[in-house]
């Protein structure tokens, strides 16, 4: 009986190396991950907000180091995990590699908000706005999901667009309340017209 036992417990032992040091399996590095999660993530901004992309959208899983050559030479170069352009009539979005499934729905849901943004809100809109309102979006989505430290960390973003567009974001949410938030930021212009 003992040698049973005892073979039963190097038996079970012998595995958890193998365990411990695989890959996370909630890691997104492929198209396949990606292509699973896009609709849910649509799905919560068109239930949740009324954030619906009309547009076609071509998405992109890169490297850190290939979403730093489509930076170029922007400011926040090295920094970005996710990143929307339009161009030639569609929307197109890059997504880092190696974000956990929360990060990454999350940040999907930012740049998602960027392409509804294109196609509903005034032209002119300044980046202030437009990524703080994306910062919203993003911090609601992952309180929506059970995300609380992840959420709960964006408020501690200094950056003078993101973390001040996004504090401004839950001062305009306090006056008028979330419900609300989409119809009125489709009008703002300036950090300065959220009064």
């Amino acid at each position: 009986m003992r040698k049973n036992i005892l073979f039963l417990v190097v038996f079970i032992l012998s595995f958890i190396p193998s365990i411990a040091l695989s890959a996370p399996t909630d890691i997104i590095n492929d198209s396949k991950q990606m292509d699973a999660l896009i609709p849910k993530v649509k799905a919560t901004l068109v239930k949740e907000f009324g954030i619906f992309v009309a547009i076609s959208v071509d998405y992109h899983l890169l490297e850190g180091s290939e979403m730093d050559k489509i930076m170029n030479d922007a400011t926040y170069k090295g920094a970005e995990i996710g990143l929307h352009r339009f161009i030639n009539g569609r929307h197109e979005i890059y997504l880092m590699k190696g974000m956990s499934e929360d990060e990454f729905c999350a940040t999907l849901a930012h740049e998602l908000t960027h392409a509804w943004q294109v196609e509903r809100c005034v032209r002119s809109q300044d980046m202030i706005v437009r990524e703080g309102f994306a910062k919203w979006i993003e911090y609601k989505y992952l309180d929506l999901i059970g995300a609380y430290a992840l959420a709960n960390r964006m408020k501690e973003i200094a950056d003078p667009v993101y973390g001040v567009g996004f504090k401004k974001m839950l001062d305009l949410e306090d006056k008028v309340g979330a419900k609300e938030m989409t119809n009125k930021i489709k009008t703002v212009v300036t950090i300065n017209d959220i009064k």
